[in-house]
């Protein structure tokens, strides 16, 4: 003898597995509101959220976070009125030479180190906010400065002296942005 469920039972059943199964999602499934621009008070909020230590400086006209990271002052840009952000630090004092920071380009993702013209070894990280971007990126981008900081930091050649090395200056400028167009000028030569 077959047995046929009433058909409410049935809708009562899909409306409780659904209702289950939505309840269940985790946050990163749910949408987020973009951020496409950010200032130094909502970065400021989010750092503090995540227990990270920082405060707002002023470098010339544009306003900058000053951010301590395992003793080291480093910098935090707003570049392009908010719309990009890039993390700066330079050290003095090292043994850091072209065949360090071109290992380090090499073998780490998602950084890029230089020497400035003192010779001072230096670590960026950028993150674009063109488009939008969740607040969960942008703490993300946090988590992976602290990382590359670190390994950077613990990488680092020792200068002569056997001393560690002290953090440096902040950048003089912030560099330009957008870049320019590539390919053929339009001179006409």
């Amino acid at each position: 003898m077959t047995t046929r469920l009433p058909l409410s039972i049935l809708i009562l059943v899909s409306a409780v597995l659904l209702a289950a199964c939505s309840s269940s999602s985790s946050s990163s499934d749910r949408p987020c509101r973009a951020v496409t621009g950010i200032d130094p008070p909502r970065l400021l909020k989010i750092m503090k959220s995540m227990d990270l230590e920082a405060e707002e400086i002023k470098l010339g006209e544009s306003s900058a976070v000053r951010w301590t990271l395992r003793g080291s002052r480093t910098t935090v840009l707003f570049l392009t009125e908010g719309e990009s952000l890039q993390f700066y630090v330079a050290m003095v004092g090292t043994g850091a030479t072209s065949s360090f920071v071109n290992a380090w380009n090499k073998d780490w993702r998602y950084s890029r180190s230089y020497l400035d013209g003192d010779g001072d070894p230096v670590l960026e990280l950028d993150l674009d906010l063109a488009g939008g971007v969740c607040e969960a990126r942008i703490r993300d981008w946090l988590n992976t400065c602290v990382a590359a900081f670190g390994k950077w930091a613990e990488l680092m050649p020792e200068a002569g002296s056997g001393t560690a090395p002290e953090t440096a200056k902040p950048p003089q400028a912030p560099p330009s942005f957008p870049f320019p167009a590539v390919g053929p000028s339009d001179s006409g030569t």
